[in-house]
């Protein structure tokens, strides 16, 4: 089975060949960030390393380019990067519907690195509030109630790492 999810991806990290905070003194003011920008083509977009991060479940993607494309790369003095995309997802889930109507289904959204192992990368969820839910969600799925909605941990072994 299967289903589709549409939401903005947000990931953080830290590159310190980035940081411009070293630039300011008396005489110059470097600003709050700078955003870099993005084309529609995402080989040209990718200006800076970023996190190879893939969705393992995913049977088909796409991100947002209406009227521009939905991205944001922002860097801040001190060489934090945070990375925004909207994206449709459809994803894989294993349903049991041996009780169904009353059947209660676990989706993931599983997110990994592709080439890097945890040596190289390591995913934290944001403490406080790590994800948001557009108001009425809830009530605008018909046929399902949205129970709950968690994150988690989990490592996964590859050929590769």
């Amino acid at each position: 089975m299967e289903y589709s999810v549409q939401f903005t991806f947000r990931e953080e990290w830290w590159d310190a060949r980035l940081a411009y905070e070293r630039f300011a003194d008396e005489n110059t003011q470097v600003p709050p960030f700078v955003v870099l920008a993005t084309s529609e083509n995402s080989d040209q977009s990718q200006q800076i390393w970023m996190p190879d991060s893939f969705f393992q479940n995913e049977k088909e993607a796409r991100r947002h380019l209406i009227d521009k494309p939905n991205v944001l790369i922002r860097i801040h003095p001190n060489g934090q990067i945070l990375y925004s995309v909207r994206l449709s997802l459809v994803l894989s889930c294993p349903m049991s519907l041996e009780y169904y109507p009353l059947d209660r289904q676990t989706c993931l959204i599983d997110l990994a690195s592709y080439a890097y192992t945890t040596d190289d990368i390591k995913y934290e969820w944001k403490r406080l509030n790590p994800i948001q839910q557009k108001e009425g969600l809830r009530q605008s799925l018909p046929s399902f109630e949205l129970q709950d909605v968690l994150t988690d941990y989990c490592t996964s072994k590859t050929n590769t790492g």
